[in-house]
Formats: structure tokens, sequence, C-alpha cells
């Protein structure tokens, strides 16, 4: 019973000399150096605890054992302080479970530092605890996403610039260009005549003739548009000035070919081809005609007039329901599927452009019917002296051209429906 009471003794004595050792060792002392300086007093106490037995114990086996129960606790220590790391980097890689952040609340390891049962852990007084946190202090942190970490993302970044989607510029190629100094194109032309031209009798009266002339003027007209930039923009991006070039000369000339096809000729508009064209008028009549039936038709019409047709204008959409007509077999009348085939149609060339309205088309002799004279090339100006651009550094770019029209011969063109009522 002694030997029993002695031995917890110097298993409490072993305990307190732990906790002190600890704590000592936290507050930053020597725990070694004091050992080594006592050596008397820690062989007082290793005879106390196997008093009895033969075995004696030295300061420095005491030392050891002071050691190892230190590295112990600190070891289990760090093993927890990994697992709330742990914890805590899972939660701010998942974000919050509301959609909240983090914030300014408290992190998990701080609130684990200042808990009363994990300090008691630190020193040894107890083996293990449990930690509560308050869910409304703690939030997990938003995922981290392209638009929340943009700042630090790089990008690269292509060269030039993307351009949309243009319309294939193709009326001012149906006819004749050529060049004018004028502010306007006048021409007479021959609106009305009669033939008298027969055979005559000697000594009879002759059979008179005539001819009606008038006037016609085709307006020079300008197309233009402008935009605003500033000055250091486009002094720092050579490749912007040129791409807004190129976009200002399409837009002139998109609206050009407007002009070109459907021009009213009030005010101050060109008169454009389908505008002036002849109405279509089928020469002869033939049961139920389709669009190629209606197109060779209207070539007939001009082949009437002495004109002979040398392009059909269509819109894309038309152009495609004639290649996709089919006869009773289900072949295709036009076109092959397996090769690329031409625009042409009654040995004419087509040009397809959505300018054109779906269900109408254009045919004519585009080389007689009219001329398109330039009076001024597309042409780019660039000011600073307007209203307050000057002090804003501000920059206008303007471009424009000056053309006309002259239909010399509307009737050498048929417009209408490709499928009449």
């Amino acid at each position: 019973m002694k030997l029993f009471r002695t031995r917890s003794i110097f298993g409490l004595a072993i305990c307190a000399l732990a906790f002190v050792s600890i704590a000592a060792q936290a507050s930053g002392v020597d725990v070694s150096g004091f050992v080594a300086a006592h050596r008397d007093v820690f062989a007082g106490l290793a005879m106390l605890g196997f008093a009895g037995e033969v075995t004696q114990v030295t300061p420095e086996q005491i030392k050891e054992k002071l050691d190892q129960i230190s590295g112990s606790v600190k070891e289990k220590t760090d093993e927890l302080l990994a697992r709330v790391r742990e914890v805590e980097q899972k939660q701010d890689r998942g974000g919050s479970g509301d959609g909240t952040t983090g914030g300014d609340a408290e992190t998990m390891s701080a609130l684990v530092a200042v808990d009363e049962g994990f300090k008691m852990v630190q020193t040894a007084r107890i083996k293990s605890t449990q930690i509560k946190l308050p869910t409304t202090s703690l939030h997990r942190k938003a995922a981290l996403t392209s638009t929340t970490g943009a700042a630090a993302l790089n990008a690269q970044r292509l060269a030039g610039f993307v351009v949309p989607a243009q319309r294939k510029l193709t009326i001012r190629d149906l006819v004749p260009n050529l060049r004018t100094d004028a502010g306007s194109i006048e021409y007479v032309r021959e609106s009305a005549s009669t033939n008298g031209a027969a055979v005559a009798a000697e000594g009879s009266v002759k059979g008179e003739s005539s001819v009606t002339m008038e006037l016609v003027t085709a307006n020079v007209v300008t197309i233009a548009t402008w935009l605003q930039a500033s000055k250091q923009i486009l002094a720092d991006s050579a490749q912007l000035q040129n791409y807004l070039d190129n976009r200002l000369r399409y837009m002139v000339q998109f609206a050009e070919e407007l002009q070109l096809l459907k021009g009213s000729g009030v005010g101050n508009n060109l008169l454009g081809l389908y505008t002036a064209a002849t109405a279509y008028a089928a020469p002869i009549t033939i049961t139920s005609p389709n669009r190629m039936d209606v197109l060779r038709l209207a070539i007939g019409q001009l082949e009437d007039a002495n004109y002979n047709a040398n392009g059909i204008v269509l819109h894309p959409d038309d152009w495609t329901a004639i290649e996709l007509l089919k006869n009773d077999d289900g072949d295709y009348l036009k076109a092959d599927p397996s090769s690329a085939n031409p625009r042409t149609l009654w040995g004419r060339p087509v040009v397809t452009t959505t300018a054109m309205t779906v269900d109408t088309f254009l045919v004519g002799d585009f080389a007689t019917a009219a001329t398109l004279y330039d009076r001024e090339d597309l042409v780019l100006d660039i000011a600073t002296q307007d209203q307050d651009d000057f002090i804003r550094n501000l920059v206008k770019l303007r471009m424009e051209e000056r053309v006309s029209l002259a239909v010399q011969l509307p009737g050498a063109m048929v417009k209408g429906d490709l499928t009449p009522a």
C-alpha cells in the first residue's frame, strides 16, 4: 500500500512537472537548462518515486520523459490546428450556403484560438475539447469566379477587330461607270416618235414622221456619314483608325446601293433602276407559271421591245427557291446538289442582294439602260474645329462621295412579282 502511494505521488509529481514544463516552454523558459541546474532536486524526486525498489532514475531520464510528454501534447495541438485550417479552406472554396461572403466576420482559426477549451488542451490540462462555432458570425467565402477574379486573370487579346457581316455590293457593277466634273448630268431623250416611212408612188405625197424629244436632268447627290472619336484614341491606335475608315466607307456604299436600286428620284434622291423600270406584262399566256417561267417571260418582254437582257436581280431567298424546284420525279430542275452551280438562268447572270424585296425581280439590258457618274470618289475628312471639339480633344470623321445616275432608257428594264396573282 505504501509503494502504491509513493508511486501515485510520483505520478502526480510527473504530471505536475509536465504541466509546468509546457507552460514554461510557452512562456519562453529554458526547461532543459532548469533541469540541469537542479539535478539534486530531480534526483530526490526520482528516488521518492521508486522507494523500496533497486531501480534509480537519473535527472536526465526525468528530462527525457518531460520532453516526450511536451512533444506529444504539441503534436496533438498541431494536428488540431491543421484540421481547423483544412475545414476553413474547404469553406473558402465552397462559398456560403446562404449566398453571403465572409466579409469582416471572424475566421474559423481566430475563433478556435480564443476558445478556453482549446487553451486547456494546449497546456495539457485536458486531452480533448469541443469547440462550437457561431453560424451567425462565420460565413463561407464566395467562390472565386471569372467575374470576381477577373483582375487576377490574364486575357489573350486578338489582333485587329471583328467585323460584322456585310452585304455584298453588286448593283454598281451592273451599269457603266463614268466620271464627271459637273454638278448635274443633262441628256436629251426621245420620248415619242411616229414612223411615217412607206413606199410611195411616183409623184405622190410621202409619209411624214415625227419625233418628240425631252431634256432630262440627273443631279449629282452627296452620300455621306460621320462619327466622333477622341483625338487620343485615334493617335494611340492606328488599327482603330483604319477600322473606322473601312466601316464608314462601307456605310456610304451601302446607302449608295439602296439609291442605285430603289432611289425615289424625288428631292435629293437618285432615280433608282428598279424605280424607273417598266412594269412586267407577260407577252404570252401560259398555265401556272413558276418563278423560272416568269423570268423567261420578262426576258421575252424586253426582246419584244428590242432590248437584250444581260442580267437578272433577285433576293437570295428567291434564287434559293428556283434552285430547289423539282419535277414530278423529285429531280432538281435547275441545280445539281453535288456540284458548284453557276448563278445563271436562261443564259443570263443572276445577281442576288438583300436590297431586293422577296418575291420581286428586276431584269434588264443594264448596259443600255443607265450610266453611273462619279463626281467625287469616297473621301475621308477629319476635323477638330467643329463646335467645342478643339478644346475637348474630339475629332469628327466624315466619309462622303458624290454620284449621279442617269437612267437614259427605262424601257430597257422590266420589274415585277415572281409569283403574280
